[in-house]
């Protein structure tokens, strides 16, 4: 799962969601229906991205609603969207 993958990379960002902060090793992650749901929420924000490459305004308007939902969790920094 590619979200598993982004938390093994990157554990810090585990603690920063209420419901995925106790799934602590790699095969809770993939059990985890919760995250399979953030993980097809993420997959579909990504191909929407994709497509929309050809109308900048469009690309921008989702990358700050993504950013701006992001931006309200306590320790989220921007950096961990590059």
């Amino acid at each position: 799962c590619v979200v598993c993958r982004l938390f093994e990379r990157n554990a810090e960002l585990l603690s920063l969601f209420d419901k995925f902060r106790e799934l602590k090793t790699p095969d809770e992650q993939a059990e985890s229906l919760e995250l399979a749901e953030h993980a097809t929420v993420v997959m579909s924000s990504i191909d929407e991205g994709i497509r929309a490459m050809d109308n900048v305004d469009f690309f921008f308007d989702l990358l700050y609603q993504i950013g701006g939902s992001h931006v309200r969790i306590p320790g989220f920094k921007k950096e961990y969207f590059w």
